[in-house]
């Protein structure tokens, strides 16, 4: 909430718009533990957010199947990100800082890094690297690494975003989002995959497609035959 106007901030730095308010819907069940903590939270620090009635559902979403839920938890200020637009703008930020950009693999090497054939030093070092932290740092970590795809399904007008908003399907294990500039509906699993080689060749899994499809189908119906137009294939660490 706070990162809200900073991002706006960042947007008018760099010209690029990088942030979508379409808002958030939290899908709650029987078990609403999540989202009754969560809005005891959002309603202290004077987050908006709102209770919407399964009568309501459909001024969010052009069909919802409602039949496992009990109501939703509507943040109507949760935005969408673009998160490689923001990364390619936040490197091309850093280097018109003075920062230097190099390519390549990055290698331990006591308390430096080797890229390609040359050695870096600093004052202190900072590895982001996701999944592989697990092989960078085995003294530290020892995790498996699965896969979680996901998928964009072709839609018609009506499932843009905004209005339609992103939402979260606690039970299921899903998140998801409308179709955000024509990329397609977006329908991310939190299922557990197979085990994957970080380096190795990425390609959708058939379960978790059919999972993806089985869920699109039910949740929103109207969606049941829309083709996947790109999918993302993603790893996790457990």
């Amino acid at each position: 909430w706070e990162s809200l106007s900073l991002w706006r901030r960042f947007e008018g730095e760099t010209g690029i718009p990088l942030l979508t308010e379409a808002g958030l819907a939290w899908l709650a069940g029987e078990d609403d533990r999540w989202e009754r903590a969560g809005q005891a939270v959002l309603t202290e620090l004077g987050i908006p957010v709102e209770v919407i009635a399964l009568e309501r559902a459909s001024s969010l979403f052009p069909d919802l199947c409602v039949d496992d839920l009990d109501y939703l938890l509507y943040e109507p200020r949760a935005a969408l990100i673009a998160a490689s637009e923001a990364l390619r703008a936040l490197v091309d930020g850093a280097v018109a800082r003075g920062a230097t950009f190099m390519s390549g693999r990055a290698v331990r090497d006591g308390a430096g890094v080797v890229v390609g054939s040359g050695r870096l030093t600093a004052n202190r070092v900072v590895w982001a690297v996701g999944c592989w932290t697990a092989s960078v740092f085995p003294e530290l970590l020892h995790a498996s690494v699965i896969q979680q795809d996901t998928y964009y399904y072709g839609a018609p007008a009506a499932w843009s975003s905004p209005p339609v908003p992103a939402w979260s399907d606690v039970a299921a294990g899903i998140t998801g989002a409308g179709d955000l500039a024509q990329t397609g509906v977006k329908v991310g699993l939190h299922e557990h995959g197979p085990p994957v080689e970080l380096d190795g060749e990425r390609v959708a899994d058939p379960f978790l497609r059919a999972h993806a499809r089985a869920y699109v189908a039910r949740r929103f119906p109207s969606l049941a035959a829309a083709p996947v137009v790109r999918s993302e294939i993603q790893h996790t660490a457990e």
